[in-house]
């Protein structure tokens, strides 16, 4: 950087004073330009952790800082320390002179590697994770098992002085923690156990083979709706419809099954074909199935059955649980609890007969509760759901009211 330094005086003069002073003898002052030099650092670029370099500068009497002293130190002399990694730029500085620069970079400090004295290592369950050992990327880790031959180790104290250490040739496939190995996508690495001794590294390794979905046996929904509860069943179905915060309805042909707690898979939506695996159960009444994994399917299953509308309460029978319906009639009575967004009331249909609506769920949207906030018996109205069933009979729950 340069300054400018200007030599003279500045004079403010008037025309009309010094018209007769021959004012046109004074000479204008000119700027000089004076060039600072530049303070230059040498040395090397990066230190590892409690590791020190030097650096030089082509000037004496230097005042010298680094931009984040946590990251690394630098004494007067110009001694830079390691404290973590990061980057940091080291700045020298003096009067007359542009400020000089270097970045370091400071790497992490290699740990140095244990040893145990053993003259072999084996993988004992390799079987566990060759292509037919269903090795699943929606499962949890399989362990790796050791043999030392004759020796005996204790394992956990060798991987944490590093003298055993797990490796993966892609850790997009499966990676190892410890003697862990993680599915991650299917595909196929491999996963190399290596023990450092006193007289080398001894190895062995494993081809991993990591698979997709692992599919149970399928029910129909006969046989889903006929198990007594707390039987773990699995099937195939469409997404109907999510129920709030509940959980979601899935559908094949004319039946359906709440699936209470369940989500749609990220990247579907309803019409989505779904894989459910779960537990049989009952949920005020109502036939569910919970603890639940809703994941792609990629067959083609029919889609669930819409009613349409309804003209009586005869019309609703044990084969209907799951489908969609439309209702029209009049309020017969209602009751909205804004609290737990609850709410409960009976329609009138034109013959006279009467069906339940319950929508019970504290996570309701304040637009919805305000809707049925809104009604007065006697109000027509219209809307959708599906067929459930509690101990009092037939239910219509996941209302949604439909306006014109």
């Amino acid at each position: 950087m340069s300054k400018r330094k200007f030599r003279g005086v500045a004079l403010a003069v008037s025309l009309l004073t010094l018209g007769t002073l021959g004012v046109s003898g004074l000479t204008s002052c000119q700027p000089e330009t004076v060039v600072e030099s530049t303070l230059e650092l040498t040395g090397e670029t990066s230190v590892t952790v409690g590791s020190s370099i030097t650096l030089t500068c082509n000037e004496s009497g230097v005042t010298w800082t680094s931009s984040n002293s946590s990251v690394a130190e630098v004494s007067t002399s110009g001694v830079v320390t390691g404290k973590r990694a990061g980057v940091v730029t080291i700045t020298v500085q003096k009067e007359g002179f542009s400020n000089g620069t270097l970045e370091i970079t400071v790497t992490p400090a290699e740990e140095e590697n244990g040893t145990v004295d053993v003259s072999e290592v084996n993988i004992t369950n390799k079987a566990d994770f060759a292509a037919d050992a269903e090795f699943s990327n929606t499962g949890g880790p399989k362990a790796l098992r050791l043999d030392f031959g004759d020796t005996s180790i204790n394992v956990n104290q060798a991987l944490h002085d590093n003298a055993i250490e797990v490796t993966s040739a892609d850790d997009s496939i499966a990676t190892a923690v410890g003697l862990n190995v993680y599915p991650l996508v299917p595909g196929t690495t491999t996963i190399t156990v290596t023990v450092h001794t006193p007289n080398g590294d001894v190895t062995d390794s494993v081809e991993v083979t990591v698979i997709g979905m692992v599919y149970k046996d399928l029910f129909t929904y006969d046989e889903v709706y006929a198990a007594e509860s707390g039987t773990e069943v699995a099937f195939v179905g469409t997404i109907i419809d999510e129920f709030l915060n509940y959980g979601l309805f899935v559908g094949e042909g004319e039946q359906a099954v709440f699936i209470y707690g369940g989500k749609i898979p990220e990247g579907l939506s309803v019409g989505d074909a779904v894989y459910v695996e779960g537990t049989t159960g009952a949920y005020h009444g109502a036939f569910q199935v919970s603890d639940s994994l809703v994941a792609a399917w990629n067959e083609e299953v029919e889609p669930v059955v819409d009613m349409g509308e309804i003209t009586a309460a005869s019309d609703l029978t044990d084969a209907d649980q799951g489908r969609k319906l439309t209702l029209s009639g009049t309020v017969a009575s209602h009751s909205v609890d804004p609290e737990y967004g609850e709410v409960n009331m009976s329609v009138v249909l034109a013959n006279g007969d009467e069906v339940r609506v319950n929508c019970d769920n504290r996570y309701v949207s304040e637009e919805t509760l305000a809707a049925y906030q809104a009604l007065k018996d006697g109000d027509s109205i219209t809307m959708t759901g599906h067929v459930s069933k509690d101990d009092d009979g037939f239910v219509v729950v996941n209302p949604k009211l439909v306006t014109e």
